[in-house]
């Protein structure tokens, strides 16, 4: 938890509690904190053994090793959707889109059927000098 925190980090955070509680404060949090973390302990560790003697030991044994395992399989199987979905996105990223297409090789309406010449954008030469805040309207 606080394995990223340097040494400047934590002088900082405790002159702010030194600054907000005061000198004569830090005693009793420090106590009850630490009276506060006994008994969530002791809560935690009955509640273990409540469960324990339930459902027995051999059978806690096993619900603890399915939750194990569980708990790697779902991990990889996010670890995998991760990288599909960064993988699908560098290829997203680096594929030319359908107007770089048509600008680096334009192609001629003798080249297309008939089907697919509404499709194409226009070419270098057709388009405006100035951009517009308009979009031309496609002729069908």
């Amino acid at each position: 938890m606080f394995e990223n925190l340097g040494g400047g980090e934590l002088m900082l955070i405790l002159l702010a509690v030194l600054v907000l509680f005061g000198p004569k404060k830090i005693p009793e949090l420090a106590h009850g904190l630490g009276k506060g973390l006994r008994e969530f302990k002791k809560a935690s560790q009955d509640l273990q053994n409540n469960l324990a003697k339930a459902v027995g030991e051999e059978d806690f044994k096993n619900i603890a090793d399915s939750v194990k395992s569980i708990k790697t399989d779902v991990t990889s199987s996010v670890q995998k959707l991760t990288e599909h979905f960064q993988s699908a996105t560098e290829q997203a990223n680096n594929a030319p889109t359908t107007r770089n297409l048509a600008l680096a090789a334009p192609v001629s309406a003798t080249e297309l059927p008939a089907a697919e010449l509404h499709t194409q954008l226009p070419a270098v030469s057709d388009l405006p000098a100035q951009p517009s805040s308009s979009m031309p309207e496609a002729s069908a």
